[in-house]
């Protein structure tokens, strides 16, 4: 049997971790951007986190850099999915935002490419975790292990 995601966080407190505050926002809702260049890509990714498992989330879509922008000075996000091919550009243009803005919301970047190109070496100099589309339905698993992680390294 799969492990679910409340079993993910009742392991990491019985590790002695105190992540109420994290499972409060789980179950409160996460505010998720995606930013995503097709909506069947957005809705797939928001469908997955909501109806299997059952994650409430409060998702906004966008991908054009200066709405991009926009969106991240005027919100707080408790996770970004972004999608590495956004043609003309591509995740990195989005990241360097993020990093020029010092915004320290946790992201995941989705891709086909991953497999093509070894985007993975490019996307190292920023702390970003990977998914490939083709994986999708481990999303979840991938935004509650990152957001544990980082908890955990802001509070331990």
């Amino acid at each position: 049997m799969d492990e679910t995601l409340q079993d993910i966080l009742n392991k990491k407190k019985e590790e002695g971790f105190n992540l109420e505050e994290l499972e409060s926002k789980i179950n409160n809702g996460l505010k998720i951007l995606i930013v995503e260049d097709t909506l069947g890509e957005f809705y797939q990714a928001d469908a997955i986190l909501k109806i299997t498992y059952g994650i409430k989330t409060k998702s906004e879509n966008v991908f054009e850099l200066d709405l991009f922008k926009e969106y991240i000075l005027n919100n707080n996000y408790d996770f970004i999915i972004l999608d590495y091919d956004l043609p003309p550009l591509n995740a990195i243009d989005y990241l360097k935002i993020l990093k020029k803005e010092n915004i320290k919301t946790p992201v995941i970047v989705s891709s086909n490419l991953i497999r093509k190109f070894d985007i993975a070496s490019e996307l190292s100099k920023y702390d970003v975790g990977l998914n490939k589309k083709e994986d999708m339905d481990l999303l979840p698993k991938k935004i509650l292990t990152f957001l544990i992680n980082e908890e955990i390294k802001k509070n331990y």
